[in-house]
């Protein structure tokens, strides 16, 4: 995929249509109506490989609770590549220490730019 820590893209989801969903919020609603029957959303990658990426979620609204409850073999979509990776960032030759803040989620591509890093 190509995915480095840092990089946001657009993740997304097939709303379930069903009664059990638990999913009643009408924006999200609207944002799988404006997609197709996807719900979407931006997440950041925390790490990536050329074949696989991880992205670490905080079940807060109902695109996160929709992944979390999602049964494994459930289709998801995703692409976009935007913003620089973390790493990319930073000039190496000159800087001689970094300092990373981040709370909650955002520590996932923190830890990730930091295994890079050390690689």
């Amino acid at each position: 995929t190509g995915y480095q820590p840092g990089h946001v893209f657009a993740l997304e989801i097939e709303h379930p249509n069903d009664e059990t969903s638990n999913i009643p919020n009408a924006k999200s609603n609207q944002n799988a109506a404006d997609n197709g029957g996807w719900m979407r959303g931006p997440y950041t990658i925390s790490r990536g490989t050329e074949n696989s990426f991880d992205v670490l979620m905080k079940v807060v609204g109902d695109r996160s609770k929709a992944f979390s409850l999602a049964p494994i073999g459930t289709s998801v979509r995703f692409g976009g590549k935007f913003h620089t990776p973390i790493i990319d960032g930073i000039e190496k030759d000159s800087t001689k220490r970094v300092v990373l803040l981040s709370t909650g989620v955002g520590v996932g591509p923190c830890v990730g730019a930091i295994e890079d890093a050390l690689k």
